[in-house]
């Protein structure tokens, strides 16, 4: 395929395509990326910018809101569903969806992923999903991780990429991590950045009823309780005035 066709690829019909789920794109468009030598694949990526900043620059908040809410969820389903992931994964989401959390930003809209699910402990290197990919695409997308368990075990100096299961982790150690996470929660909201929480504690909710129901003058909560899997749901509040026509 020439460079140019084969950069106009990368330039899709509508910005929700760049991530959708039902077409496996993020691992699909991260493998043709992987393909590329250097020089073709610094050139794809600033191609992938420019199409979501123009992408943005038709679209209202509204429909921009909308967007980043299929995004994370995607982002998040195939996280949980690809079976192997390299900088290839890393550079697309940077320049795909990073991009698009940058300019919501720069418009006033923030997004908050709260999700609350447990993984399974029974394989030695259970974590590195939660813990490690998941954390290296949402920061990749432009989001602060935030996942209690996770700062548990850092404060304890555990290998990330193989944690104890979470029934393993002191009682004094999540408490502190709780901290950790409350201070980087408050942070982020201060400073208008953008964040995801994993909470893997089955009994511990990140979210109370008045927060599901209140919105928020630009912010978008979306929270999840169900599992990634195909036909789960997650909620969403959308900021007063920009909800779902």
């Amino acid at each position: 395929m020439e460079s140019a066709t084969y950069l106009k690829s990368f330039f899709l019909k509508k910005l929700t395509d760049y991530w959708d789920t039902n077409q496996t794109a993020i691992p699909q468009f991260s493998q043709a990326l992987g393909k590329l030598d250097d020089p073709e694949r610094k050139d794809t990526l600033h191609v992938i910018e420019q199409a979501i900043a123009k992408h943005c620059s038709v679209l209202s908040d509204r429909w921009l809101l909308q967007a980043a809410l299929c995004m994370v969820e995607d982002i998040y389903r195939q996280g949980n569903d690809v079976q192997q992931a390299d900088s290839a994964n890393t550079d697309y989401l940077r320049a795909s969806a990073g991009t698009f959390t940058s300019i919501l930003k720069e418009k006033g809209l923030v997004v908050r992923y709260l999700i609350d699910n447990v993984f399974a402990t029974d394989s030695p290197h259970w974590s590195v999903r939660p813990f490690v990919l998941l954390r290296e695409w949402f920061e990749a997308a432009g989001f602060v991780y935030i996942c209690p368990q996770l700062i548990a075990n850092m404060l304890i100096g555990a290998n990330e990429t193989s944690l104890p299961p979470t029934k393993n982790i002191s009682l004094s150690n999540i408490e502190e991590a709780r901290e950790v996470a409350g201070d980087l929660v408050q942070t982020c909201e201060e400073k208008n950045r953008h964040y995801v929480k994993l909470e893997l504690d089955p009994h511990q909710s990140l979210l109370d009823s008045s927060q599901l129901s209140a919105p928020v003058t630009g912010i978008l909560t979306i929270y999840r309780s169900e599992g990634p899997g195909k036909g789960s749901t997650c909620q969403a509040i959308f900021p007063e005035g920009l909800e779902p026509a």
